[in-house]
């Protein structure tokens, strides 16, 4: 029981660090260092997808593509938003590897440290993330994920979180500004306003 409560007390301390974040800028939480990339990307919103989502931690994040019907590619983020360029639609891209560092919460008399660097194969049992492009193009919401040591170092999805989705929209919107996905962005933000959900 006591450290099922623990356990609820340190999530709720994520939780809040999470929100606390949001409220400092999206930028904070982006890799901004690339952003030509995203600039001179190849792929339209009618024949690709962005696949986006929130990675706990800000260290690095990676995704390869795996499915040999596609090119390989390889893409990273070095802060908590994972934004990807544009993909063929119907690829496979597996989290190859994982690092980041949640601090900070108090338990007690104890202030809890998550530290993580992980890296994944498509053979690993512990897999926690493939992410199955849609054949559908446009963007996709991948959702929320966190990771710790006590869930053995693996990103673990808490759920889609449509609440959350606007945060890394807002940054997409700044690394795909006038490129042919700034409207596609601009409409997905319209719609999450009205509270539709991603249905892909």
């Amino acid at each position: 029981m006591k450290k099922r409560v623990l356990s609820i007390m340190a999530l709720s301390a994520v939780l809040f660090s999470f929100t606390s974040c949001m409220s400092l800028g999206a930028m904070l939480n982006t890799d901004t260092s690339n952003m030509e990339d995203y600039q001179n990307a190849v792929g339209t919103p009618e024949n690709s997808v962005v696949f986006y989502g929130i990675m706990h931690g800000d260290k690095k994040h990676a995704f390869s593509q795996m499915d040999p019907a596609f090119p390989p590619d390889y893409q990273e983020s070095k802060k908590m938003f994972f934004i990807s360029k544009p993909v063929p639609l119907g690829s496979t891209y597996v989290l190859e590897s994982s690092s980041g560092q949640y601090q900070g919460a108090v338990v007690g008399n104890t202030k809890i440290i998550y530290v993580w660097d992980s890296s994944y194969t498509l053979q690993s049992a512990a897999n926690p993330l493939v992410v199955n492009v849609p054949k559908k193009p446009g963007l996709y919401w991948i959702g929320y994920f966190w990771g710790y040591p006590g869930s053995d170092g693996k990103l673990e999805r808490i759920e889609k979180w449509e609440k959350y989705e606007a945060s890394p929209l807002k940054s997409a919107l700044k690394l795909y500004k006038g490129t042919a996905w700034e409207k596609a962005i601009l409409e997905r933000m319209e719609e999450l306003k009205g509270g539709k959900k991603n249905e892909k």
